[in-house]
């Protein structure tokens, strides 16, 4: 029962007291203690058979898989009592208990607990930064949760924070290398030798959800992080082997979780369970979901959909074996969007397949979606470069330097997240063009370039850009916009594509057969070419008005732009790489 299996300086600690498991007829191994301590530190030894496909190493210290806390990944399981509660926890709010956001009003922010605050121009005490309860602490500074308010999203997806691997000395990492997933990430609390991370994360999910704001997680099961405490339990239950015994590895992290094997499968359905059951959480974003074997993702709608109907899951549908989005449309699930993804940041510099583009935009329907809910529609994310990187001119691919033609680009981008059907979902800083200096994966990047720099919305451009995104999520919130958020499949002529004979421009008008009566018909016509183009439009019924420009966007209406009637041929000129948005209904 000392502090830690292995101190930080690599000198053994040997436990207090050692109790020899039994095997029980349907082999499971098992040792009952009572009066343990809660708080009280164990560990595993696990020995078996040699042999050229196992990893038993009977020196060697295990955290429990099953644990609720550990002290660090690389420390040991720790005793908790989950029905405890303490100055900081007195059990779930009312408004937490009730907090139901319809899935066809869910805007996405993705973020990562260390990046929100660590910087210090997230003006959170330096003691806070990095943690769950400096999340809460950017409130009234300007920055953090006032910032997302300001912006609209209603959805946090926290990057993993299930424990993985951070240090003795916490450093930074994305959170993909998970190790134990029903313990939430110990080196973003205050004190993670005593799993204050369990009331401290309880805590931060409860006044998020107080402040109307659901919360995602995304979870890492289809492979182990660097502390593989499965590798040393069951090596080929666990993962998929080669033939010559050596680990599969369509991950790209160096080893594939056997997902399909039952104890797995179980750990896992469980796992997904007790995050919502436990922590409140509102949906999953499931990392490299192909690695997860079919019947697993069906086993997990099942019980989800019979116990929590509300909870959404997505799938991030692809590894290096290959991709199952068409497996995905067939089910409740949700999956990231590259056929959204790719074709949009190609149209918005003035190239691409408007073609392509038109199935985005109508939620993938046509190729692999049932409808259009299941496309989470992003052109950022923490994989890969920022956006600005990306679609920069700047040499390096180097996006930290702005100028009017971003500005100009990321609006356009802008428009077509959330004027698209589908679920929209944008990364942190994406909305003030955040640049991480060219590099296209951060992930071993550190402090540096990962954590958000609250100061850089001060750039000329950012500002800009950022109050764009703002506007354009509260118009597609608004009843104006409702026509953008849609549910159940529509039918083809829901949405109406308009073409001007050029590849670099596209219209289209959502509810354009009135399908939805009552609810506004919106218009985009888009042009990203360095010209003017003009769109001769067959316009629907009704009053029409003009609701962004490219500048602004009001769902009310831009001031000072004429209502034209409807029902007759209309033409209109639309500047370079600038998208106007009508609606009718006025």
């Amino acid at each position: 029962d000392g502090p830690y299996h292995t101190l930080q300086d690599g000198t053994r600690v040997e436990p207090a007291t050692r109790h020899q498991m039994t095997r029980d007829e349907d082999g499971v191994w098992e040792y009952t203690l009572d009066g343990l301590r809660i708080g009280q530190y164990y560990a595993f030894r696990v020995d078996g058979p040699a042999g050229d496909a196992e990893g038993f190493n009977a020196a060697r210290w295990l955290g429990d898989p099953y644990a609720f806390a550990v002290s660090l990944a690389e420390g040991n399981s720790i005793v908790v009592d989950l029905t405890e509660t303490n100055d900081l926890w007195q059990g779930w709010s009312d408004a937490a208990r009730s907090l139901r956001i319809p899935w066809e009003d869910m805007v996405i922010y993705e973020t990562h607990v260390r990046h929100f605050t660590w910087d210090p121009s997230s003006n959170v005490d330096e003691s806070l930064r990095g943690t769950y309860l400096g999340f809460l602490e950017t409130e009234g500074q300007g920055t953090g949760l006032d910032h997302l308010r300001r912006l609209g999203v209603n959805v946090i997806q926290f990057m993993p924070i299930h424990e993985f691997p951070a240090g003795f000395v916490p450093r930074h990492d994305w959170g993909y290398a998970t190790d134990f997933f029903f313990a939430p990430e110990s080196s973003f609390a205050l004190h993670p030798r005593e799993g204050s991370q369990i009331h401290e994360f309880r805590h931060l999910v409860d006044q998020l959800k107080q402040r109307g704001f659901a919360v995602f997680l995304d979870v890492v099961y289809n492979h182990i992080g660097g502390v593989n405490v499965f590798e040393a339990i069951d090596r080929p239950y666990y993962f998929r082997l080669n033939p010559d015994f050596t680990l599969q590895n369509f991950s790209g992290v160096g080893n594939d979780v056997a997902t399909e094997r039952p104890m797995m499968r179980r750990l896992i359905v469980e796992s997904v369970l007790f995050w919502v059951e436990e922590y409140g959480i509102d949906g999953f974003r499931f990392d490299l979901g192909e690695l997860i074997d079919d019947e697993t993702l069906l086993e997990i709608e099942r019980e989800i959909r019979t116990r929590h109907p509300h909870v959404v899951l997505h799938s991030e549908p692809w590894s290096f074996r290959g991709n199952h989005k068409d497996f995905i449309g067939r089910t409740t699930w949700g999956a990231w969007n590259d056929e959204f993804r790719e074709p949009a940041k190609r149209f918005v510099v003035g190239h691409g397949n408007p073609e392509q583009l038109q199935a985005a935009i109508r939620g993938s329907v046509t190729s692999w979606a049932r409808h259009p809910l299941q496309s989470v529609n992003y052109m950022e994310s923490h994989d890969d470069h920022s956006l600005v990187d990306e679609l920069t001119l700047n040499p390096g691919r180097d996006g930290r330097e702005l100028s009017a033609r971003d500005e100009r680009v990321h609006k356009l981008a802008a428009t077509l997240i959330f004027t698209s059907l589908g679920t929209p979902m944008i990364t942190e800083g994406q909305d003030w063009m955040r640049s991480k200096h060219g590099i296209r994966n951060t992930y071993n990047q550190g402090d540096e370039l990962n954590a958000l720099r609250w100061t850089d919305r001060e750039r000329p451009h950012a500002r800009e850009v950022s109050n764009y995104y703002a506007q354009m999520i509260r118009f597609r919130l608004s009843e104006a916009g409702r026509a953008l958020r849609v549910r159940e499949n529509p039918s083809m002529d829901y949405v109406r594509f308009l073409e001007t004979g050029s590849h670099r421009a596209l219209g289209w008008i959502v509810n354009a057969n009135n399908e939805r009566p009552g609810v506004p018909a919106v218009m985009v016509l888009m042009n990203t070419s360095e010209e003017t183009v003009s769109f001769a439009v067959d316009m629907p019924p009704g009053l029409w008005g003009q609701v962004a420009d490219g500048r602004e966007v009001r769902a009310e209406g831009l001031p000072n732009t004429p209502l034209q009637v409807g029902s007759r041929r209309l033409t209109f000129e639309i500047p370079p790489q600038t998208a106007f948005v009508y609606r009718n209904g006025f």
